[in-house]
């Protein structure tokens, strides 16, 4: 657990948020992410692009809502909760991510094997790939538990790591 003296947080007041994503613009700029090819409406309501990713640390959701006094926006900022004890990183088995004294969880992108155990584990959803970090040796096999099929998110309340499985070639995954 993190030194609640020396811990960071950044707090969002939600009710003065007007979903204008000059955070989200600051963040990809700071962090030097590619911009994503979107489409208009390409989340729920405005909202663009409609997911995070390996691209977009951080993102404004637009909900929007009508009830007898007409519609209504709610922005909301999702990126990483920087959590006390992330299991994205206790998951990690090359220590890609890592819990600093500040708070902040790091992420070390030549670290990375691309297990994706970090995108199981997490119960927000925040590890996102880019398709560009190498699958583990086993991804290119059918394997016989299904476990290396990354193409499937289990729901955030089974986010806990495969169990090591065979391939149907005997080749260990």
């Amino acid at each position: 657990m993190t030194n609640s003296s020396e811990s960071m947080g950044m707090l969002i007041d939600t009710t003065q948020c007007m979903g204008c994503r000059g955070c989200q613009v600051a963040c990809k700029q700071w962090q030097e992410l590619k911009a994503e090819k979107t489409t208009f409406f390409g989340g729920a309501g405005y909202q663009n692009p409609p997911n995070l990713s390996a691209d977009t640390f951080t993102l404004i959701t637009f909900t929007e809502t009508e009830d007898e006094n007409g519609l209504h926006w709610t922005f909301a900022k999702r990126s990483c909760m920087h959590c006390d004890e992330p299991a994205c990183a206790s998951v990690c088995p090359v220590g890609a991510l890592t819990k600093e004294a500040n708070g902040a969880v790091v992420y070390d992108a030549d670290k990375c094997i691309g297990c994706r155990y970090c995108m199981l584990a997490c119960p927000w959803s925040v590890p996102a790939t880019s398709g560009t970090v190498p699958f583990p040796s086993c991804a290119s096999a059918p394997c016989a538990t299904t476990a290396c099929n990354w193409a499937r998110r289990p729901p955030a309340s089974s986010a806990v790591p495969p169990a090591p499985c065979s391939s149907a070639a005997g080749t260990s995954c």
